[in-house]
């Protein structure tokens, strides 16, 4: 299914960012339904995408949404990690915005600091 939604955003030309933007999205949504394990696949499907086809623009947001569907898993160490890699991802863009989102959701839910 995800190779399929991969070549058809292909096909049709989209590959640079609204095909990257769609993993993102389901990813987000999987995991915001309790679906930790789906949300990771598609997290890792669109960092593989964003390496592809060179697509930056979602490739932190892919990173910060793989550590949110690792922490749903329970899987705290590899979460904090992918969490602070999404951090520094988005420090060195200068999105500052992004950054405190990831801190502020990961006191809240997890008690994480960074």
């Amino acid at each position: 299914m995800l190779f399929l939604l991969a070549e058809i955003l292909n096909f049709q030309g989209s590959t640079h960012q609204y095909g990257v933007g769609s993993f993102s999205n389901l990813s987000c949504w999987l995991d915001d339904e309790g679906y930790h394990k789906e949300s990771l696949e598609m997290a890792e499907q669109g960092l593989e995408f964003c390496i592809k086809y060179g697509n930056l623009f979602f490739f932190p947001i892919l990173v910060a949404n793989k550590g949110v569907a690792l922490a749903g898993l329970g899987k705290m160490e590899e979460a904090k990690e992918q969490l602070h890699q999404a951090i520094m991802i988005f420090k060195s863009m200068k999105q500052n915005d992004h950054i405190q989102l990831i801190i502020d959701w990961c006191r809240t839910n997890y008690g994480i600091e960074f």
